[in-house]
């Protein structure tokens, strides 16, 4: 029953914006992508567009808002998805040659500065500051300390709530708790239980009812129910409830312990959250009529809105990822009548023009970031053009160069790589290690299996279902057929110019990841222990590109086959 929910409630909401995420899969979209192509020609319209809205909305709206007497606003700011960026990146789809810089966290700092002076100022205004999850994966400075920097740095900008994401438990449930301790915030994830005794996990901060000006607002967190798919999450430890009945069970518990506007904070992709919003808007809270949640403040899909989803009186709202935008929601209340007036919201982009660094952030930041400047910024190799990566389904330059040099690494037959644990693209020109980082920033190793060919025709198989993360494969070639039932599309795999042999035992490499079950690819544990070759990805690429005396050239083979697409012999191109 819930699967159609979400296969319904995707189609209805189109691949778009939903960018819906399964095991670490992210669907780019097309506005994104049509706007990066675009991006060397519209540069210098945007560029202005952005200086000129950015510096006419540097004030927050409410400076010039008459909010006297009964009325009151209250400011929810958000982030999600930082994934420990916390420098300045290029805004390389606004301008190619000459990227402005956008987000990092002493801009952040500065806007967050800005808003709490307000606050400050006005008796009527009362600000606060949200995350929704995935703090620090991603980058060096956020995975260095495992996630303690970026814990730091929030206590410094003065979050307020926040939700665990999945890769906040990469490292453990006790890392997690490590993280939590150290946290000036309450950190929450209802569904997160534990395995002993079936309640929340005792270090996160349970449901809470905040009276701001006057108003009783309940917050509560939620993470992804498929957790245990995208984590090696220890099941001995700790388990994840379904969001609905999480989510249900505890906005009922705020609406009746008075809560007249309820927040959840959610890190579980904006698909989810577009059903668990009209599942949560169906049911009306008697006190005030209102649906059992109000407003979801979203995570986990790296999805950018820049307006809100309304759902049957549900609010969904989501920045995107990498702290490149802060959302900003303004609720207006008349505290006389005891009822929510006004709703207005914006997605603010960053762009360091228009929002300086926080003096003191950038003092803070500025030993870090030169040493890791020093480590990371060292040039390794060229590349000829942007080595792409791919959400969808197929081959992408950048997952034929991952597993063509895992299986030379490991000298396997067969490799695959989950799209999912490829995070950035690499540039054209000089390719740096921090470059490789940010490809390839878990520290998965490789991993070499013997297995039947018949395990390797259920992975294939498995990939071709849209309910699973997609592979990036080597040494093989698929032929699928796109219009059949997902569960039914493979149609034959080649090893070289062989038919896969389903009794033959085959090598097969692939990261620690998978090999550990992860993306629910279970037949890696069906195969026994692998052989851990003790080598990082980021090592093989590294050792590659220092190797290559001319700039790599990206290979663009096509190693997923749709039989409606390709005609002729064997490995031969159709029109």
């Amino acid at each position: 029953m819930r699967g159609e929910i979400v296969a319904k409630e995707t189609k209805r909401w189109g691949k778009g914006f939903a960018m819906r995420k399964k095991g670490g899969f992210r669907e780019e979209s097309p506005r994104r992508k049509e706007t990066r192509h675009r991006g060397r020609w519209l540069a210098p319209f945007l560029l202005l567009g952005a200086f000129f809205f950015q510096a006419c909305t540097a004030v927050p709206l409410s400076e010039n808002a008459s909010n006297t007497g009964s009325y009151r606003e209250i400011v929810l700011l958000h982030t999600n998805d930082v994934h420990g960026n916390i420098r300045p990146l290029k805004a390389v789809w606004v301008d190619t040659a000459h990227p402005p810089l956008i987000g990092g966290s002493a801009s952040l700092a500065g806007f967050v500065r800005t808003w709490r002076d307000s606050d400050a100022r006005r008796p009527d205004l009362a600000v606060r500051l949200l995350d929704a999850g995935d703090i620090y994966q991603g980058t060096p400075e956020g995975n260095e300390s495992k996630g303690r920097l970026m814990v730091e740095v929030m206590n410094r900008i003065g979050y307020d709530y926040a939700a665990v994401g999945n890769h906040d438990l990469d490292n453990g449930v006790e890392n997690l708790k490590t993280l939590v301790q150290s946290a000036k915030f309450p950190w929450m994830a209802e569904n997160l239980r534990d395995a002993g005794t079936g309640a929340r996990l005792a270090f996160l901060s349970g449901p809470h009812i905040e009276k701001i000006l006057g108003i009783d607002v309940g917050f509560f967190g939620i993470t992804t129910e498929d957790m245990a798919k995208v984590t090696l999450l220890d099941t001995s430890i700790a388990f994840v409830e379904p969001e609905l009945e999480a989510a249900v069970r505890t906005a009922r518990e705020l609406r009746a312990k008075g809560a007249e506007y309820v927040v959840m904070i959610s890190h579980s992709g904006v698909s989810h959250d577009s059903v668990l919003a009209s599942l949560l808007g169906m049911e009306r809270d008697p006190a005030t009529g209102r649906p059992l949640v109000d407003l979801i403040v979203g995570g986990h899909s790296h999805t950018r809105l820049e307006k809100p989803l309304e759902i049957k009186g549900v609010r969904v709202v989501q920045t995107g990822a990498k702290g490149t935008a802060v959302g900003e929601i303004h609720l207006r209340w008349d505290v006389v009548k005891g009822r929510k007036v006004g709703f207005e919201y914006r997605l603010v982009d960053l762009y360091n023009d228009s929002f300086p660094p926080d003096p003191e952030m950038k003092r803070f930041l500025a030993p870090i970031l030169a040493r890791f400047d020093s480590e990371m910024g060292v040039v390794v190799g060229r590349a000829r053009d942007v080595i792409e990566r791919s959400f969808a389904h197929g081959s992408s330059p950048l997952g034929n160069l991952i597993t063509d040099l895992m299986r030379k690494a490991s000298g396997a037959e067969i490799a695959f790589q989950n799209k999912g644990g490829i995070r950035a693209e690499i540039p054209a020109g000089e390719v740096r290690r921090r470059d490789l980082y940010a490809v390839s920033p878990f520290g998965n190793t490789v991993v070499l299996f013997k297995m039947p060919g018949s395990l390797v025709r259920r992975i294939v198989a498995k990939s071709l279902d849209g309910g699973y993360t997609p592979l990036e494969i080597s040494g093989i070639i698929v032929y699928y057929d796109s219009s059949r039932p997902a569960w039914d599309r493979l149609v034959n795999v080649f090893v070289g110019k062989e038919p896969l042999d389903d009794d033959r035992i085959y090598t097969v490499a692939t990261n620690s990841f998978l090999a550990g079950g992860g993306d629910a690819y279970t037949e890696f544990t069906e195969a026994g222990p692998g052989r851990d070759l003790g080598k990082s990805l980021r090592e093989i690429e590294e050792e590659f590109f220092r190797s290559r005396k001319e700039p790599v050239e990206p290979e663009r083979e096509k190693r997923w086959r749709d039989i409606n697409e390709f005609s002729g012999g064997e490995g031969e191109e159709g029109p």
